[in-house]
């Protein structure tokens, strides 16, 4: 799903083990995003990320990896990993 201009992330399935939506146009990370998905690797590199709502990771307590990496985020809610 890399370098499609997706602008929002797409509804998953439950056992992807990683995804990869990086150089895209997704501009935030919705509360629950990633509900009852499987995923150990997530790549949100090169975007346009500058909002990421809490609870945006929430239930997600298998990822080993997280890009998050060239976006515009200045900070994180303290609930995003809930």
């Amino acid at each position: 799903m890399a370098k499609n201009k997706m602008a929002t992330i797409p509804i998953l399935k439950s056992y992807n083990l990683v995804i990869d939506v990086s150089e895209n146009l997704v501009t935030e990370i919705q509360k629950l995003a990633f509900k009852d998905i499987y995923l150990s690797h997530i790549n949100l590199s090169k975007n346009n990320i500058s909002k990421v709502e809490a609870g945006s990771f929430e239930n997600c307590a298998n990822i080993t990896k997280l890009d998050l990496s060239f976006n515009q985020i200045t900070g994180l809610p303290k609930k995003s990993f809930r």
